[in-house]
């Protein structure tokens, strides 16, 4: 999946990549960017069905989300990253983070979940 995405401060090596929450867009992140461009390349990408990225038919899954964003860190070469997400976007970092450690620095999840669909009140 090709996602629309912003990379502010491309001259810096380390990189914070800033994951919206559902219904929004990386532009969420604008008013951080300032702060974080001095020091790092800072990724917003708009992730499936949000932004100015593809909206694909059918139902979207965070770990569909977030592998589409590992797949944009293989396409511009980055190793791996702070990540940053808010609500939806701090469910996909945490997939990631499991799914491939190796490619998560640090993980900031704000106002978050670790699945979107509770398994109720009896599950383990």
């Amino acid at each position: 999946m090709q996602l629309h995405y912003t990379l502010h401060s491309p001259e810096h090596s380390e990189t914070v990549l800033l994951l919206h929450g559902m219904g929004s867009s990386g532009d969420d992140w604008l008013l951080q960017i300032p702060a974080l461009r001095p020091h790092y390349r800072a990724l917003t990408p708009d992730a499936r069905g949000h932004g100015q990225s593809p909206k694909p038919k059918g139902t979207y899954r965070i770990e569909e989300m977030a592998e589409d964003v590992i797949g944009l860190m293989d396409e511009l070469e980055i190793e791996s990253a702070h990540v940053v997400g808010l609500s939806m976007g701090g469910a996909m970092g945490l997939h990631m983070a499991i799914a491939h450690p190796d490619r998560v620095r640090s993980l900031v999840s704000v106002n978050s979940f670790a699945r979107a669909k509770p398994a109720g009140w009896g599950a383990s």
